[in-house]
C-alpha cells in the first residue's frame, strides 16, 4: 500500500547521540560515592541531560543509600532524591524501604517505594 491508499508516509526514526557515564569510588570500608551523568546532543525532545551523585555505606549485613539528580527535559527540569535502606529478610532475600523526594516546575511529590530482590544462588 502507498500514501494514496490511506497507509501513512513512512518516516525515518530519529537517531539520537547520547554519552553516558557512571564512577562509583570506595572512600572507607563500607563507604561508596557514585556519579553518574549523560548528555543527548541536538535532543528535541526526552531527557537532554542528567546528572546525580549518590552515597552508599553499610552498617552491619544492612546498607543504606542516599541519592540527588537533575534532569533537564525538554521543555522542563526536575530535582530528585532518593534515601533507601537494604535490609537482608533470608540468606538471599532482601527488603528495601525506599523514600523519593521530586521537584520538577510547580510540583512537589514524596513517594514511598518498598522494593523486593532476591539473588540466585550460585552452584
Amino acid at each position: 500500500m502507498d500514501y494514496e491508499e490511506g497507509t501513512p508516509e513512512k518516516t525515518e526514526k530519529e537517531r539520537r547521540k547520547i554519552i553516558w557515564g557512571y564512577a562509583e569510588q570506595r572512600l572507607a570500608p563500607g563507604l561508596h560515592a557514585l556519579l553518574q551523568g549523560s548528555f543527548q546532543s541536538g535532543a528535541s525532545r526526552g531527557c537532554k541531560s542528567y546528572a546525580g551523585a549518590g552515597l552508599t555505606w553499610q552498617c552491619g549485613k544492612t546498607e543504606g543509600g542516599l541519592f540527588t539528580d537533575y534532569a533537564r527535559f525538554s521543555p522542563s527540569y526536575e530535582w530528585a532524591s532518593e534515601f533507601t535502606w537494604k535490609i537482608p529478610c533470608s540468606d538471599n532475600g532482601f527488603i528495601q524501604p525506599t523514600l523519593h523526594f521530586i521537584q520538577q516546575a510547580g510540583a512537589h511529590y514524596l513517594i514511598g517505594l518498598l522494593r523486593f530482590s532476591y539473588v540466585l544462588p550460585t552452584t
